[in-house]
């Protein structure tokens, strides 16, 4: 029957090439905005490969789970938050 069409990596949360990505807190740990614009993710890479850790709806959650994975990523979402 029909094949499944492979989207573009600019379109794949996972890929490294995805088109949303906030903020990159270090090699391994991405912060992007979903596809479907509705919360952002935290992100940590394994392999070549990047895997959803937090989906927050709110600021106040993003920054609290951001500073689970590192303490000083609390900071920086903060400041990238209020340079905008």
């Amino acid at each position: 029957m029909f094949g499944k069409v492979k989207k573009p990596p600019h379109l794949i949360e996972s890929h490294e090439e995805y088109g949303k990505v906030l903020l990159q807190l270090d090699d391994r740990t991405r912060i992007i905005r979903c596809r479907d614009d509705i919360q952002n993710i935290v992100q940590r890479k394994g392999g070549d490969t990047w895997h959803g850790k937090s989906f927050c709806t709110t600021l106040e959650a993003l920054v609290r789970d951001a500073g689970y994975i590192h303490q000083d990523f609390e900071q920086t979402v903060l400041d990238h938050v209020n340079k905008q």
